[in-house]
């Protein structure tokens, strides 16, 4: 997702996280002062586009079986992600999330007249994991449009698109709540949530580092009130679904290291595992009919008896299904999975370049931007935006560890591999002259005494050259305007941030911290230097921020060391991770990515 600023003091943010079985993500966002450097199409002005690296799925459709024995039918064939279906109860709609926009909105679908998917939604902001109430009149959905992932219930009426503006939050929480569904009774909702983590603290960034996420599974009346608190684990419990007849609860979680079923009573009590520790994998849990649950698992869909009895697979593998929803009267069952890819253009390695859905314009005070997601990692644009370089997998490679460095048109075509190596390839940048491309080669958050290098190629593949060959740690180049280049190294015994010519000569230590400076920027002008860093402590929060280093003419430190304080000045903090700023080609904007909407 991406968030306009307009005020340069006070910059907004939202983020967003798809639900279930969507890995959580980096939002990017946009900061008055500097901005966000590539262009995206031919023709128009570097400043003005943005792409970014998207680990989302290439493409997924949905799915429906009519009956137990029948083939599976592709109902949606957008060539952007559908996904997370759910039957209205009198089975005659199919309401999806889906991204052919260019950011998660609900659609539903008229089983029965057929005809198009039609729009529920229409805002720029994340809409996800749609459920119907018993009476089929409303729909519980999730949406970041308030500034991080609450849960809102509106009615459902598929001739209204904008129906979703009349929407009520019913959280709105400190932290992402997941996942709603009504009981059978429609009286109450179950989610997850991770309110109950110190966002504003270390220790949240701890738990997701060290154990994983830590959601747990809530409960609430259908209007909001009465918030009451299932589970308590320090692992992810997730996507709590209720059994037919209301007294017990399914959901998934990773607390014994294998991802499996659970049961619990509808109060939170008689927690137990369901699903055996070698199906690992399993989530998405519903009820099917016959007393029996449905669930998904390594792509397979399966099923068991209430206790976790009688196991068996339910479908082959292909297509590879996910989140799968049960219509009890008539059997039917509807899931996403992988859909064709023709008509894309494929990287070098086979795959997809451009994320399809992924493109937006965003209005900014002085210009409108176009955003889009791609496959390749760390891309980087040439002066006037012709040209493009990202990273990517070797060619009959993948899962080797193999990385290329490639360079192509702004669509992905026309791909030329520059360079190859065994390790990874990251942080990479083009030189404003257009003359070099430079990057970081070793083992991507490698810790201190684990080499990494900083190196430099010509556009053509040649002038091949080591710019620090030293055993130390360092990475993240970026090019000034005058062609030196600002990077972060460990040669001094912690992570700082430094200064050095194009060739690699006369290095300059630019901050002196005990804790970790990194992914520096330099304003094209080379006046200051934005990078991210944990000292910011003033509120007693030691989260990733931005800060600013301003620099004199020679390049050394100017003024002192200055953070970024919403109403003190140009401001980038916020309670997740700030990392990975770049300047628009004109010093005017800085774009970054942040895990600020949960």
């Amino acid at each position: 997702m991406l968030a306009g600023v307009p005020c340069p003091d006070k910059p907004r943010a939202r983020g967003a996280r798809s639900v279930v079985r969507r890995l959580p993500a980096l939002s990017v966002v946009l900061a008055a002062v500097a901005g966000a450097a590539g262009p995206l199409a031919l023709g128009a002005s570097p400043a003005d586009r943005i792409v970014y690296t998207t680990l989302q799925d290439y493409n997924h459709d949905i799915y429906l079986r009519a009956t137990p024995d029948a083939e599976w039918q592709r109902l949606t064939t957008d060539q952007a992600n559908d996904y997370n279906p759910t039957f209205s109860p009198d089975g005659r709609w199919l309401v999806f999330c889906s991204e052919r926009r260019g950011n998660p909105d609900l659609f539903a679908l008229d089983l029965e007249r057929g005809g198009l998917p039609r729009p529920l939604t229409s805002s720029r902001t994340m809409e996800d994991a749609p459920e119907f109430s018993p009476d089929g009149r409303r729909l519980a959905f999730v949406s970041d449009r308030h500034g991080d992932a609450d849960i809102f219930v509106m009615a459902f009426d598929p001739d209204d698109p904008r129906g979703d503006e009349r929407a009520v939050n019913l959280t709105s929480s400190t932290g992402g709540d997941f996942n709603p569904v009504f009981s059978p009774d429609g009286a109450t909702i179950a989610f997850t949530s991770e309110r109950h983590l110190p966002h504003t603290e270390i220790a949240y960034w701890q738990l997701v580092s060290r154990l994983g996420h830590g959601g747990d599974i809530y409960r609430m009346a259908s209007d909001g009130t009465d918030v009451r608190r299932l589970t308590t684990t320090v692992a992810w419990d997730g996507a709590p679904a209720w059994s037919a007849d209301g007294r017990s609860l399914y959901f998934y979680s990773d607390r014994d290291r294998s991802t499996r079923i659970w049961r619990m009573a509808a109060d939170g009590s008689d927690q137990r595992p369901l699903t055996p520790v070698e199906l690992d994998g399993a989530v998405s849990a519903t009820p099917a009919g016959d007393g029996r649950v449905l669930f998904a698992a390594g792509g397979s869909l399966h099923s068991m008896g209430p206790a976790g009895e009688s196991l068996r697979q339910e479908s082959t593998g292909e297509p590879a299904l996910a989140a799968p929803a049960v219509h009890l009267a008539t059997g039917r069952v509807a899931a996403h999975g992988p859909g064709p890819l023709e008509g894309r253009i494929d990287r070098p390695s086979g795959r997809p370049f451009a994320a399809t859905g992924t493109l937006q314009e965003i209005d900014l005070p002085d210009r409108t931007v176009r955003v889009e997601g791609l496959y390749g990692g760390f891309p980087a644009f040439a002066p006037g935006g012709l040209r493009l370089v990202t990273s990517q997998a070797v060619p009959g490679a993948v899962g080797s560890g193999r990385r290329a460095l490639v360079v192509s048109k702004p669509d992905g075509s026309d791909p030329v591999q520059i360079h190859e190596t065994e390790g990874q390839i990251f942080a990479i940048d083009w030189s404003p002259d257009g003359e070099w491309i430079a990057w970081s080669e070793g083992v991507v958050f490698a810790p201190e005494g684990v080499r990494v290098d900083l190196w430099r190629i010509r556009p053509d593949g040649s002038g091949l050259e080591n710019l620090t060959d030293s055993p130390t740690n360092d990475a993240f180049p970026k090019f000034a305007g005058d062609g030196r280049i600002v990077f972060r190294s460990g040669r001094d015994g912690n992570k700082e941030i430094y200064l050095m010519a194009g060739d690699g000569s006369d290095p300059k230590r630019l901050t002196n911290h005990p804790g970790v400076d990194t992914m520096p920027a330099i304003a094209p002008d080379g006046s200051f230097v934005v990078y991210a860093t944990d000292q910011l402590d003033w509120t007693g929060s030691s989260d990733i921020d931005l800060a600013r280093l301003q620099l004199a003419p020679s390049g050394e430190p100017g003024a002192a060391f200055q953070a970024w304080m919403p109403g003190h000045g140009p401001a980038v903090h916020g309670p997740g991770p700030d990392v990975h700023p770049s300047f628009s080609p004109d010093g005017r904007w800085i774009v970054y990515a942040s895990a600020r909407g949960g």
